[in-house]
């Protein structure tokens, strides 16, 4: 148990150094350790040496509009960490790195280039409350080119541009619509229908001989 482990640190180490007191007998023959004890012993034997003898991987990092799992911890030799992206971006780069012991014995990852998460397309684009719009509830990208178009619901009042378009900079070509209620719609457009007009002056050319 923990109290044989907290012992066998405690205690100088027999003869044989370290592996006798993780289980091996004097003359090298293994005896059987649990699992679990040898993992505590493992540990506390580290501590027993001091952290700066422990070797690590850096850590990792986190692509941008992406995750990792695991998402934090220890990096030991042989640890290995995935990387995933938010909907509507792709990784480019590798899917996993290990961490592993190079030549001059220090750590590091494999491989050594971080991956990125690059948008696919146009992000989705918000709808009206009051309308829709007629793309897959699914759908979190749209290739560039993509055109897609609002409706309102009865009763309401489109106001803005019915299409989008997707463009080559990976943004729609105008603000999403929005759908409101025929009575502000209609209180809106006498609003602006009271707004004083602009006339334009329109010249008479007279033709020579022309008294009229």
């Amino acid at each position: 148990g923990f109290s044989k482990v907290a012992q066998a640190v405690a205690d100088p180490l027999p003869p044989g150094g370290p592996s006798a007191a993780l289980g091996w007998g004097w003359m090298g023959t293994p005896t059987p350790v649990p699992m679990e004890v040898y993992s505590e012993e493992s540990f506390l034997l580290s501590v027993h040496v001091g952290f700066d003898d422990l070797q690590v991987c850096a850590d990792p990092g986190v692509p941008e509009n992406g995750f990792r799992t695991p998402s934090g911890g220890v990096f030991f030799e042989s640890s290995v960490t995935r990387f995933h992206c938010q909907d509507g971006f792709k990784l480019k780069g590798s899917t996993k790195r290990l961490c592993m012991k190079h030549v001059n014995g220090t750590l590091g990852w494999i491989p050594s280039d971080k991956p990125v998460c690059v948008q696919e397309g146009c992000l989705r684009p918000l709808a009206s409350s009051n309308g829709y719009v007629n793309i897959s509830e699914f759908q979190t990208a749209f290739p560039v080119g993509t055109v897609i178009s609002y409706h309102c619901f009865p009763g309401f009042k489109l106001e803005g541009s019915e299409y989008l378009e997707c463009l080559h900079n990976l943004i729609w070509s105008s603000s999403p619509p929005r759908c409101l209620a025929l009575e502000a719609w209609s209180s809106a457009m006498k609003q602006y229908l009271k707004q004083p007009d602009i006339k334009l002056a329109s010249p008479v050319l007279r033709l020579k001989g022309d008294e009229r």
